[in-house]
């Protein structure tokens, strides 16, 4: 089986230069091209070993904090949450909450980090949205 990025995995009709792709008429998607892991398409042993890779590193003895870079929303909230339990995990976390993925965007997002406890609100309607949607 050929491996695709997560991009070639989203059927689309065209995409702007800014990003935003047209799915079909009316609806219409804003992606970044990245590369990791397709979830869609992976097989189980390759879900298995990157949840290995972060769990390891969520409990190396030389790590003391873990920054939750999770997209900013609910969703974001509810699969970080999702797998630092999952790992079991007791590391303090904090927040970077971006919108933009410019660089000076991303230097003074790390420079007001928050307690993850500020955003805990945010994870409790992920936890009820994710609950109450069928």
């Amino acid at each position: 089986m050929k491996r695709i990025t997560a991009q070639e995995s989203i059927p689309y009709r065209e995409m702007a230069r800014d990003g935003v792709c047209r799915i079909r008429n009316g609806y219409y998607s804003k992606t970044l091209q990245f590369f990791d892991i397709n979830y869609r398409l992976a097989q189980r042993e390759d879900k298995a070993k990157q949840f290995k890779i972060l769990k390891d590193l969520l409990h190396r003895h030389d790590v003391d904090l873990c920054v939750n870079a999770c997209d900013a929303g609910r969703e974001g909230e509810l699969i970080f949450w999702n797998v630092y339990e999952m790992a079991g995990a007791t590391l303090p976390v904090k927040r970077l909450w971006i919108s933009s993925l410019e660089e000076s965007a991303i230097i003074d997002g790390f420079n007001r980090l928050k307690d993850a406890s500020f955003y805990q609100g945010t994870h409790e309607a992920a936890l009820c949205r994710a609950r109450a949607d069928p």
